[in-house]
């Protein structure tokens, strides 16, 4: 059976819905032989088996070039060869609808299997590229150099006028090194372009063994002029300067997919809180709790906050004047290469009211107390210390969600019965004062 790729394996992410799939090929339902249906000389009428484009620019063009090969039970693959002299490409193009693509899909994602071939001298270069839809741009790329087997990237640059603008990126492996492949090995290949930010993202590893080679994270490059659109995937040989022999590689498991950011299968939760209720200047400074402790971000809010970007922190004397405000957290992408898997950014708000209280002498002399606390199974609010003999205790969740409601009248103590609730941070709220509890 063959190998589903890494990201192919995330179907059960919830996150996975908004990515798209522009192509889908593991050559499997195709017949074994000539890929191409008709003449495959310059540009081809007639598409080839699974709708892809066959094109050589070859002197003598044959089909021997072009071979949907069966390499195991149920498995096929395609062969592309090279030319066996110093000119000469041959081309397998398909386009990509990529203008169509859901809002907010602006990562072009491909990923496919590689094989390098049998051991050779051949100059022959094989590529894989994203290309815009005049072909004459390659937003993001990867080169394989048959006689050094070394993998190279590939991007557009508007500075450079030769290759259609076309720039080398040398250094895949890690630590900024040459990516040098084995001969007669099976590769995992992926590359993104952010049509947001023009960075490109390259991923080269051992088939059997994911990620341990691969590039760093600042091999991420962030390009000069971008292209504004996608129109094809190429695979593409190239016959190499000085060269005297062809050479045969393999493309299998081809998957082109818009999605949100490079790595869709973990969405960074960006979900936060603080203490319910409304809030009096003067008083202690007030601490978001975000659901996922391990999010980084910064945030931000509508103007007369002092507000630390950086922890959330609000801060309620100088700087804070009273009203409504929203707060916005925003994770930052969080990928990152070799074994650590990304995420995709994510936002949350949420509503905060802040009270001048001036004369309102609860708000100072009020309180209560509530233990034991932690708890699992019953706690008590204590109120004997308050000024005031009647009134209403909220409790609520995290998220201010209010879980019961109960009035008070000359009571000392109030006891809750909290089992059926799930383990996390809740609050007890009279007037503007509030306790935290933890149920565990």
């Amino acid at each position: 059976m063959k190998k589903q790729l890494l990201s192919l394996g995330m179907m059960c992410s919830s996150f996975l819905v908004t990515s798209q799939t522009l192509i889908s090929e593991n050559f499997n339902a195709l017949t074994v032989g000539n890929f191409a249906n008709s003449t495959i000389l310059n540009a081809q009428v007639t598409p080839a088996q699974g709708n892809w484009y066959v094109t050589s620019f070859m002197a003598n063009p044959v089909h021997s070039s072009f071979q949907i090969a069966n390499v195991a039970s149920g498995d096929n693959r395609l062969n592309l060869s090279g030319s066996a002299s110093s000119s000469g490409n041959n081309y397998v193009e398909k386009a990509i609808d990529f203008s169509s693509r859901t809002t907010g899909n602006n990562v072009a994602f491909a990923e496919f299997k590689f094989n390098t071939g049998a051991v050779s001298s051949s100059k022959n270069e094989f590529n894989f590229y994203l290309m815009s839809p005049d072909f004459s741009k390659t937003l993001v790329g990867l080169t394989y150099v048959s006689n050094t087997k070394v993998m190279k990237g590939v991007v557009f640059d508007s500075t450079d006028v030769s290759n259609y603008g076309d720039y080398i990126y040398n250094s895949l492996g890690l630590g900024n090194t040459p990516a040098v492949l084995e001969n007669n090995k099976d590769y995992y290949c992926s590359l993104a372009y952010d049509f947001n930010t023009g960075t490109v993202t390259w991923l080269v590893s051992l088939w059997d063994s994911p990620y341990t080679v691969s590039i760093n994270a600042s091999d991420k490059l962030s390009l000069i002029s971008k292209p504004s659109q996608l129109g094809f995937a190429v695979l593409k040989a190239t016959a190499g300067a000085s060269n005297t022999s062809s050479n045969t590689v393999g493309f299998d498991e081809i998957f082109v997919n818009a999605r949100p950011c490079f790595d869709y299968s973990v969405k960074a939760n960006a979900s936060f809180s603080y203490t319910p209720g409304s809030h009096c200047l003067g008083t202690a400074n007030l601490t978001p709790v975000l659901v996922a402790t391990n999010s980084t971000g910064s945030f931000t809010s509508t103007s007369g906050l002092n507000l630390n970007a950086t922890s959330g922190v609000i801060n309620l004397g100088t700087g804070t004047l009273a009203g409504t405000y929203d707060v916005k957290f925003v994770t930052v992408d969080t990928f990152v290469s070799g074994s650590v898997a990304g995420a995709c950014p994510d936002s949350a708000t949420v509503s905060i009211t802040i009270l001048s209280c001036a004369g309102i002498e609860d708000v100072i002399t009020n309180k209560f107390s509530v233990y034991p606390n932690p708890t699992n199974d019953i706690v008590t609010v204590s109120l004997s210390d308050l000024v005031i003999s009647e009134g209403t205790i909220k409790l609520t969740s995290a998220d201010g969600k209010l879980i019961e409601a109960r009035e008070f009248n000359n009571s000392t103590v109030e006891s809750f019965d909290v089992k059926s609730l799930k383990a996390g941070i809740y609050f007890f709220q009279i007037g503007n004062t509030t306790e935290k509890v933890v149920i565990k």
